[in-house]
């Protein structure tokens, strides 16, 4: 696919944001979608903001990819500190 990459554009939907990444994506859209199609709701909005597109070298980008691969900064701190709360396991060493 990446020989391909030189001649041909791939267009690629997915909730999977390691498909971007690890495929080397030149250009990633990270859509918001608003909306419920069981509550009252039935009209389900996608929105495009504009600093959600761009390369994986873009911040606002790389903030959007890091937050759905591991859950963002609040998500990572809470792992961390409880792998260094958690006596290491002795089976392990």
């Amino acid at each position: 696919m990446r020989e391909n990459k030189r001649q041909r554009q791939f267009v690629f939907s997915t909730h999977n944001a390691n498909i971007p990444v690890l495929g080397d994506a030149e250009l990633i859209l990270g859509i918001d979608a608003k909306g419920d199609i069981d509550g009252d709701d039935t009209q389900g909005r996608a929105f495009l903001r504009p600093e959600h597109m761009g390369s994986i070298d873009t911040p606002k980008v790389r903030a959007l990819v890091e937050e759905v691969l591991e859950g963002g900064q609040v998500l990572r701190a809470v792992s961390r500190a409880v792998n260094r709360a958690m006596p290491r396991n002795p089976m392990r060493a």
